[in-house]
């Protein structure tokens, strides 16, 4: 991986032209995944570069594969967290939230981890559900994400209701909905009565 990395040059560059260190604690660095960094020879650029690598890897393992999915961010970014978490729930993947001000050092909580979804009663989403919004099935809700860069409205059959939580009323107030806005690059847990 490295050596791809190296070859196109995916690393997050400061200012000076430096690569950006993402921990002191270790000798680790920043990739630049964002849609400004060059693609290689097949048009990709690193996250699906590494999404078609890590696929091809797991096909050659038994199972049961296991991902895990790590995201850095301030715990009192809930849209962030939203969409990082109801990503993951769209896989079969392990969510872990990292606090940016205290690394590895804590555990971080959200409303949503109170919440008991149950299992998938969906298989994981490999395309959008409607009008650029992704969904994903549960046996007590639904993992919904917009992951686009403008704001989406999706109308929900009947019976969903928004997380009754604590940190974002916003967003988890418990009421019921019969449609659900998204705003750019978001998500949001929803329960069936």
């Amino acid at each position: 991986m490295q050596t791809k990395l190296n070859e196109m040059n995916w690393w997050a560059r400061k200012t000076d032209g430096g690569r950006v260190q993402w921990t002191a604690q270790y000798r680790a660095w920043d990739i630049n995944f964002t849609a400004w960094s060059k693609p290689d020879a097949d048009g990709q650029r690193y996250p699906q570069w590494l999404a078609q690598r890590d696929n091809g890897v797991m096909a050659n393992t038994r199972a049961p594969h296991l991902i895990g999915f790590n995201v850095h961010g301030k715990t009192n970014d809930y849209r962030f967290f939203r969409y990082a978490f109801s990503s993951c729930l769209l896989g079969d993947g392990f969510f872990c939230f990292t606090d940016d001000a205290k690394g590895y050092s804590s555990v971080s909580w959200f409303d949503e981890f109170d919440f008991k979804l149950g299992a998938a009663i969906s298989m994981p989403s490999t395309a959008e559900w409607t009008n650029g919004v992704w969904r994903r099935d549960f046996e007590r809700g639904i993992a919904l994400v917009n992951p686009t860069k403008r704001r989406l409205t999706v109308e929900l059959e009947p019976g969903f209701r928004r997380l009754p939580g604590n940190q974002d009323p916003a967003a988890n107030d418990g009421n019921p909905v019969a449609s659900i806005t998204l705003e750019a690059k978001d998500g949001i847990i929803l329960c069936r009565p």
